[in-house]
């Protein structure tokens, strides 16, 4: 089995940091299957935060 890719890695990180939910893999398999799990998690908890700090300014669904 391969080792996660340090683009996946680097987002793993950014994930981990802004859900907490922490990557336990070794595998490039494993990295992808966190980060299918926690994608959705991670980029609404983005965009909450980009709300928070800009309110309804620029989006794009008016």
């Amino acid at each position: 089995m391969s080792e996660p890719t340090p683009k996946q890695l680097a987002f793993i990180d950014d994930i981990s940091a802004a859900t907490g939910i922490g990557f336990t893999g070794r595998t490039k398999q494993e990295a992808s299957d966190y980060i299918d799990e926690n994608i959705g998690l991670y980029r609404d908890l983005i965009e909450a935060e980009m709300e928070s700090s800009h309110g309804d300014w620029g989006c794009r669904d008016d």
